[in-house]
Parts: structure tokens; sequence; C-alpha cells
């Protein structure tokens, strides 16, 4: 990993707080890209952190039903 990519957290956001900003904002990225309007429908492709976090922005935005699709019988137990 180079230096640049690199950005240090403010001292009041801890570790485990700043580990959710990449899956949260990932989520966010792909929700504004479908221009996800209130009341559409979604299916999400996996269930894993950055699918969950684009369940919950969905969700915020008012979305219609949202499916969550998870092929990894182990991923779909766990969820």
């Amino acid at each position: 990993m180079r230096p640049a990519s690199l950005l240090k957290l403010p001292a009041n956001v801890s570790s485990r707080a700043g580990a959710l900003v990449e899956p949260l904002s990932v989520g966010l990225h792909g929700v504004n890209r479908a221009q996800l309007k209130p009341g559409m429908g979604c299916v999400v492709m996996g269930a894993g952190p950055i699918g969950l976090s684009t369940l919950i922005w969905a969700k915020a935005r008012d979305a219609g039903a949202v499916v969550v699709s998870e092929l990894a019988p182990d991923g779909r137990s766990l969820r």
C-alpha cells in the first residue's frame, strides 16, 4: 500500500468506526449510481459488508422491496 493512499483517522474516530467507512461509502455510491428513488425495488447481490451497507442505504432512501441475494450457504446462514 502506498502512503499516499492512507488517511489518518481523527482522534475522535475509533478504529472500529473507521473500519466501517469504506463499506458504507461503497454501498452509498452504489445506491447513488442506481438513482434509487423512494418506492423503487432493488436487488443487492451479496450479503457481505458492502451488500449489507447497500441494504441500509437503500432502506434509508425509502426503497420499496429490497432483496438481498447470497449464494454462499455459510453466508446465508450467518445473516
